[in-house]
């Protein structure tokens, strides 16, 4: 596959590699990507949120907290078992 990028993304990948962050512009640019297609994850878990909220379909924030402290006793227990 081969991409054409405006001059500023370009030089913008170019300095990420002369940065050392990447081995070459490609690593970049697939770092990108990856980037991406978290952000669009992460946007389609936000939209089911929203719209769960719009339901009425809430939990407040006392019995989330309830349930982490359940599940992190739970955990704790099950680590001191092993």
């Amino acid at each position: 596959m081969e991409i054409q990028l405006p001059p500023d993304q370009r030089s913008y990948l170019e300095q990420l590699v002369d940065d050392g962050l990447y081995s070459t512009v490609n690593e970049a640019i697939s770092a990108c990507v990856r980037r991406m297609m978290t952000d669009d994850r992460l946007q389609q878990q936000i939209d089911v949120g929203v719209q769960q909220a719009e339901q009425g379909e809430i939990i407040d924030h006392a019995t989330v907290f309830a349930q982490l402290r359940t599940r992190v006793g739970e955990l704790q227990k099950s680590d001191d078992t092993a």
